[in-house]
């Protein structure tokens, strides 16, 4: 057997006949392993066992009842762990003031940017970007489709556009325009 860069030597009774060590790296002594029929699962948890966040999370679920304002209620216990967070803030207490207002930026934060930005990403036309007729258009529209009552100035507007000479196609399987036909007439 030849010694390569970075390997050891083993004694001449841990190599096998093929050059294979028997006790080594991976390769514990019988003295070391576990012996034959021992069923005990080591490093484990038994079956049936619940970790923390799961019995963190069942107690703060669990009901309790509470006085509020002279009427008894049901109420989860988070919910009357925050409640009395909340009252001992408004009391003055300074550590709870400081820990409903770093969960406030924390956890409500967040929350509300998000329903921010979805109200946002509504399918309404993004104002900044119109003209002032296109915005009276597209309020127009809006309240037809709403069935909302809306003034007379924007019909004239439809009536008497600014934007030009409106294009028709009588070939709309063509596609030398890139807008599905090409020009043959102009309507006024």
């Amino acid at each position: 057997m030849t010694k390569r860069k970075g390997m050891r030597e083993y004694a001449p009774s841990n190599v096998t006949p093929d050059g294979d060590y028997v006790v080594g790296k991976g390769k514990p002594p019988d003295s070391g392993k576990f012996r034959v029929g021992d069923g005990r699962q080591r490093g484990r948890r038994r079956k049936g066992t619940k970790n923390l966040a799961t019995d963190l999370r069942e107690e703060l679920d669990a009901r309790v009842t509470v006085t509020v304002g002279g009427a008894s209620k049901k109420i989860s216990r988070q919910r009357a762990i925050v409640m009395r967070l909340a009252d001992n803030a408004t009391k003055g207490q300074n550590p709870a003031i400081a820990m409903t207002l770093d969960y406030q930026q924390r956890l409500v934060g967040p929350l509300l940017a998000k329903e921010e930005e979805a109200e946002k990403s509504t399918n309404r036309p993004n104002w900044s970007l119109l003209s002032m007729e296109e915005r009276q258009f597209v309020e127009y529209a809006l309240s037809k489709v709403h069935g909302l009552k809306y003034t007379d100035r924007v019909p004239q507007l439809v009536a008497a556009p600014s934007y030009g000479p409106v294009v028709v196609s009588t070939d709309p399987l063509n596609q030398e325009s890139g807008e599905g036909g090409k020009r043959e007439s102009e309507v006024d």
